[in-house]
């Protein structure tokens, strides 16, 4: 049986996503306040999903709705 991962964010809620140690999320300021980059490789359409159900404070810090199409970053 697989195992479920969790990600969790950062204490402010604000600027990371951490599966386990590894970063998979991050907000960065633009022009137009606040975007989020998924870390490459990763589902974007999931990866939103999962991060909505496990860490909806950051969306909800970031004000990112929950239809948003992320940009890439990597390692």
């Amino acid at each position: 049986m697989k195992k479920e991962i969790k990600y969790h964010t950062d204490p402010t809620g604000k600027c990371t996503v951490y599966s386990g140690k590894k970063v998979i999320a991050r907000s960065y300021l633009g022009d137009n306040g606040y975007s989020v980059r998924i870390l490459q490789g990763m589902n974007r359409d999931e990866t939103m999903k999962k991060i909505a159900i496990d860490c909806p404070e950051f969306l909800k810090a970031n004000k990112i709705p929950e239809n948003y199409y992320p940009l890439l970053f990597s390692k």
